[in-house]
């Protein structure tokens, strides 16, 4: 069973240090088994960055319930809604896309107004997380869970998102009833392995039995919103039988594009096909 002090020998041994804005994605079952579960190791969490650091968990939830700032939960993971539920974390006011933080810059990162005019851009917690100099840890999972990627795409503005969707409305805000830029369907994020495993800020390594992935977020955004430059289709699959990727290529080839593809459940389909009938209200 992995202790405390082996979680914190590792951590730093990976590069988390005091002070630093730690933003983890991760699939807690993955670490194997733990002295004091998913506590014990967010305590090891807490203590890695210390009084002057900060913590961050995304808590994204379902576009169609009712988003509850309190009691929504996370579907995020365990980690990130034991996180959640933490004395004195805070979390982000957006339908789908919220995120929790505890430490010096929490209430900085998290933001106090709705989150509507897009899902993860400018405006968003990905954006000031990205300013902020913090550092992403991918713990269990892979960079195709990576949201941060989707900032990017939204900064780039090649239309690969949905422009609005419709959502419940949230607990107490009955006038919020859309959300704008959302990212559906696939992603091929993982193909970004191949740019950045050799560089010098890009580590990789184990806790416990999981493999993780930590970088600053500054560089690998710098580097993906440069690679865009070059490639639009970067963050798209090429697999014919991928409706998501493909309707975005053909989306991004003609702006203009409003027809669907056959495939009766493509997620990408059912949302542009809500957005279309939106607009002729």
């Amino acid at each position: 069973m992995y202790s405390p002090d082996y979680f914190l020998r590792k951590l730093s041994v990976l590069g988390v240090e005091k002070g630093d804005t730690l933003f983890i994605h991760s699939a807690f079952s993955a670490v194997g088994p733990v002295e004091g579960g998913a506590e014990g190791f967010l305590d090891a969490l807490a203590e890695a960055v210390g009084p002057e650091g900060t913590l961050v968990f995304p808590t994204f939830s379902s576009s169609g319930t009712s988003f509850s700032l309190t009691e929504t939960p996370s579907n995020t993971g365990l980690l990130s809604e034991t996180f959640r539920l933490r004395p004195g974390v805070k979390r982000s006011r957006q339908p789908t896309h919220s995120v929790a933080a505890a430490g010096k810059q929490a209430a900085e990162i998290i933001g106090d107004e709705w989150v509507l005019k897009t899902t993860c851009g400018e405006g968003s917690p990905f954006a000031r997380l990205a300013r902020s100099r913090a550092k992403q840890m991918m713990l269990g999972v892979d960079l195709n869970r990576c949201t941060m990627m989707h900032a990017c795409e939204d900064m780039a503005g090649f239309g690969f998102l949905v422009p609005r969707i419709n959502i419940a409305p949230p607990v107490g805000a009955p006038s919020v009833t859309h959300i704008h830029n959302y990212p559906p369907g696939h992603r091929a994020f993982i193909h970004m392995m191949q740019r950045v495993r050799d560089m010098d800020w890009f580590v990789q390594g184990y806790i416990g039995d999981a493999r993780v992935l930590l970088y600053p977020i500054h560089k690998m955004h710098e580097l993906c919103l440069e690679l865009l430059k070059e490639d639009k289709y970067l963050f798209l699959c090429v697999n014919e039988s991928c409706n998501s990727c493909m309707e975005m290529r053909g989306r991004a080839a003609d702006p203009d594009l409003t027809g669907t593809c056959a495939a009766a459940k493509c997620e990408v389909c059912r949302f542009t096909e809500s957005y279309l009938r939106l607009e002729k209200i």
